[in-house]
């Protein structure tokens, strides 16, 4: 739970950087203002998405945050291994 929370977190910090000007270069690391916030960003959510399959089956954890935190963790955790395995 509360690394899906530090994603969010994260995320907003992100979009506020953005949205006040700064800009990326050439290179993912050009600019470490935004790498650094968006980098965290998705090592919380496979986090999120570890923790949360873990009680999900081994606690029996049944409630909709964890079930959703987990769903959103996946999804970000493939994003994350797809780019890296087919670059665009």
């Amino acid at each position: 739970m509360l690394a899906g929370a530090a994603f969010v977190v994260l995320v907003s910090a992100f979009g506020l950087m953005v949205a006040s000007g700064q800009r990326g270069g050439q290179d993912f690391f050009d600019n470490l203002w935004l790498t650094i916030p968006i980098v965290a960003a998705y090592v919380a959510s496979v986090v999120a998405f570890a923790l949360g399959a873990v009680a999900l089956a081994s606690a029996g954890e049944r409630s909709i945050v964890v079930v959703g935190v987990t769903i959103l963790g996946l999804l970000i955790t493939s994003f994350g291994v797809l780019e890296v395995l087919f670059p665009h």
